[in-house]
């Protein structure tokens, strides 16, 4: 980047403005002579040479003026230059940023379509082809696999609309927290679920809009926690927030939690080395945010944390922490079905 004293100094140096100067003075100092000579012949020489002088004077100073005017637009030429090619290096860094963000985007949603794709052709190849050859069960399995991949992909569908249309939400939405972590459902032979959580926990949600976070929570959890763990959801309320947790132990310990809330954020391995993650938290994590919302991951060890931080009704101010921020699971490690305590959901 050229220096601005440089430009300046070439600018009015220089051929152009110099030689206007110069033009200017002699200009100017043919007039002093003119009015000097004219002062001379009327009121005498002494006269003639104090009017000179100060023609001469009033002249240097225009001259001065006219060249820091110059200096001065010269100046704000190169500021403005220099504010249009730090502008242009942004929008050409943005744009590389769009073009990547494009290409994890159709990474992502390529693999989770092909995903449940790949199922639903493979069990209905087997139909047709072997159909007769299979027992009544082997049949209803494979159909029921093909109506749970047919799920899958709907779910698919609406996590994407809703992570695309989430918005802040209607200020006046309410919805009761701990009637929604309660219906909580992981479906026939997933793990199970134990509740703590208090009663009326009104929060500052779209009632819808939090019921499509516990449907997008439990689809995380169908496909992350081990089955033979349980997990537990606890809802309470704290002095300005209502805080839902969810503890569980996964399935699998490489999994990058801060990559799940943010897979197309392009920081993270798991997203540049084309396996992309489920969009299930990500759209956990739009909609609590449209609501003013926080949410926070956690692991320590197999043991894994989601929290979730809505405002809660009377408070309009919800303390900010980061995504990736890690949270200590609670103490004890991850409790098995036979020791859990009370009905397991």
């Amino acid at each position: 980047m050229t220096d601005t004293s440089v430009s300046e100094r070439h600018a009015v140096d220089g051929p152009g403005v110099g030689s206007d100067a110069r033009v200017l003075a002699a200009y100017l100092a043919v007039l002093a002579v003119v009015a000097g000579m004219l002062a001379a012949a009327t009121s005498g020489w002494a006269a003639g040479f104090v009017a000179a002088s100060s023609f001469g004077l009033v002249a240097a100073a225009g001259i001065v003026a006219f060249r820091r005017f110059v200096t001065s637009v010269i100046a704000e030429q190169e500021r403005h230059r220099q504010s249009l090619f730090a502008a242009e290096l942004d929008t050409l860094a943005r744009l590389r940023e769009a073009g990547q963000i494009r290409e994890d985007l159709i990474a992502s949603v390529s693999h989770e379509f092909r995903t449940p794709l790949t199922a639903i052709r493979g069990s209905a190849a087997t139909l047709v082809r072997r159909y007769d050859q299979l027992g009544r069960d082997a049949q209803e399995e494979l159909l029921i696999g093909i109506l749970e991949h047919s799920d899958r992909l709907t779910r698919l569908l609406e996590d994407m609309l809703v992570a695309a249309s989430a918005s802040v939400g209607d200020p006046g939405g309410i919805a009761d927290v701990s009637a929604a972590v309660t219906a909580l459902d992981l479906g026939q032979s997933r793990p199970p679920v134990r509740v703590d959580a208090d009663t009326h926990l009104a929060a500052l949600i779209a009632p819808d809009a939090l019921r499509r976070v516990v449907v997008a929570l439990g689809e995380h959890l169908r496909e992350s926690a081990r089955r033979d763990r349980v997990v537990e959801v606890a809802a309470h309320r704290t002095a300005d927030a209502v805080v839902a947790s969810v503890v569980y132990t996964t399935n699998d310990r490489t999994r990058d939690l801060p990559a799940l809330l943010d897979p197309f954020g392009g920081d993270h391995a798991s997203v540049r080395a084309g396996r992309p993650a489920s969009l299930a938290l990500y759209v956990v994590r739009r909609l609590v945010e449209a609501h003013g919302g926080s949410v926070v991951v956690g692991q320590q060890g197999e043991e894994c944390t989601v929290e979730i931080a809505l405002r809660a009704l009377g408070q309009r101010v919800v303390p900010v922490r980061g995504r990736a921020e890690n949270l200590v699971p609670r103490q004890g490690g991850p409790r098995t079905p036979s020791s859990a305590v009370g009905p397991a959901r």
